[in-house]
């Protein structure tokens, strides 16, 4: 039609990042002006995370106090957000007081950390230790994702890309491109190679390469994640299994995930799967959750979880016949009031009139009896008024009612008046509801 449309090409990207939220308050504050200015003249934190994911603890020296409860160190073990990886936490000790470490930020080559509260303008050394739980959780998903990937590529095809991904410490998610849905037998295949890469135990190799040399050597697929700045970029490697651009922290080996659990897939987008997945300690206790339903579920059946699924499609064989047995009587009980109702019609010239007051039951719907009624007699007038904690006034006319003047709204009108609520209906059929108290 003549209309240009500028996709940009990390079109999908874009899509998963407005599905998703930010992990930090702090996450706007890095392109801050003022922090810039106030950090530019720093020395470049050196990242002990990257020469050892593994070291825990650390001795550093503060080189600036910034903000009212900030500070940026020579060293530091603590990671900071970024590349789909929350910060590590942890602590800052010095002399008998220690300080919690909730966010941790990257402005430029500066890491700043954020503490619980201010730390005393004399103190200059102190030593850190991060959270070995939260960093070992995000160490296995990060590695996961890449093991999610190769494993997601293999199954649905080498178009698959990597449209968006989040790490957190109990679960993650990666957010792929790809055609349709993921199926249940595709979601299974994918978890079975995950976790057969795992059992292979493959080395996970960190390097940092010239731009040109890893792009001969990788091709594209290494900006999965989005484009790395720089001559020189941080390559994480699966042996024989995928290789990535990317900045996080990663285990040493693919069998230190331990399992691999996939939570969830689901659609995203047009073109877009997001799969929800665990690894380590928290997929070993989503699958001990399970195991403990299963068992809780055999155990109210009186059966094995083995035999559970044949105990359920029994109880709902049972519940379908049951449900059918209960439409059979609903529907005898509608035709028997029907003809109960009928028999009290009044003769009044040439129309029949049928005025019932009933409470609400089960199986009996006020206005299908009212145009049961009208169907069976073209002379037939109904009134039903059905109570329960509120009243529902339902009228009918029959064809020939009508032509003798009877208006089906202006009953339900004149009702209205009395009862409360609001009606609508036609000349043949009207009804109101939630009129007044019963």
């Amino acid at each position: 039609v003549g209309v240009e449309v500028d996709v940009p090409e990390n079109f999908l990207t874009l899509v998963a990042e407005r599905h998703s939220k930010p992990t930090s308050s702090l996450e706007a504050s890095s392109s801050n002006p003022e922090w810039e200015e106030n950090l530019k003249d720093l020395p470049v934190t050196r990242a002990i995370y990257y020469d050892d994911a593994y070291q825990t603890s650390f001795q550093a020296k503060i080189v600036a106090k910034v903000g009212e409860n900030a500070v940026v160190l020579d060293q530091t073990c603590f990671y900071p957000e970024g590349g789909g990886q929350p910060a590590d936490h942890g602590e800052l000790r010095f002399a008998d007081k220690k300080l919690k470490v909730t966010d941790v930020q990257k402005f430029g080559n500066t890491v700043v950390h954020f503490l619980d509260q201010p730390i005393d303008q004399e103190i200059e050394l102190v030593e850190g230790e991060i959270d070995w739980q939260r960093r070992v959780n995000l160490m296995r998903h990060h590695t996961g994702t890449h093991a999610l990937i190769g494993a997601a590529r293999r199954v649905l095809g080498e178009h698959v890309w990597q449209a968006g991904a989040q790490k957190e410490v109990e679960s993650s998610r990666l957010d792929i491109t790809h055609y349709r849905e993921i199926s249940s037998k595709e979601r299974e295949r994918i978890e079975r190679l995950a976790n057969q890469v795992i059992l292979r135990d493959l080395p996970v190799q960190v390097a940092w390469m010239a731009r040109e040399k890893a792009e001969a050597k990788y091709g594209y697929r290494l900006y999965q994640g989005g484009a790395v700045p720089g001559s020189k970029i941080r390559v994480v490697r699966i042996q024989g299994w995928d290789a990535e651009a990317c900045g996080g922290t990663h285990c040493k080996r693919t069998g230190e995930l331990g399992v691999f659990k996939i939570e969830k897939v689901s659609k995203l987008q047009d073109g877009v799967e997001r799969i929800i997945f665990s690894a380590g300690e928290p997929a070993l206790k989503r699958l001990n959750q399970q195991s403990e339903a299963l068992a809780k579920a055999s155990e109210l059946l009186k059966t094995t979880p083995d035999k559970l699924p044949e105990s359920i499609k029994a109880i709902v064989a049972e519940r379908d016949s049951l449900e059918k047995e209960i439409g059979k009587v609903h529907a005898k009980a509608m035709e028997t009031h029907v003809k109960q109702l009928e028999k009290k019609a009044i003769s009044l010239g040439t129309v029949r009139l049928v005025l019932a007051k009933t409470a609400k039951r089960r199986g009996i719907d006020a206005v299908e009896v009212a145009n049961r009624l009208k169907e069976s007699d073209p002379n037939m007038i109904v009134v039903i008024f059905e109570v329960s904690e509120r009243v529902q006034v339902v009228a009918a006319a029959g064809d020939e009612a009508v032509k003798a003047g009877v208006n089906a709204g202006q009953i339900v009108s004149e009702a209205s008046k009395v009862l409360g609520g609001g009606g609508a209906g036609r000349l043949y059929f009207a009804g109101i509801s939630n009129a007044g108290q019963a």
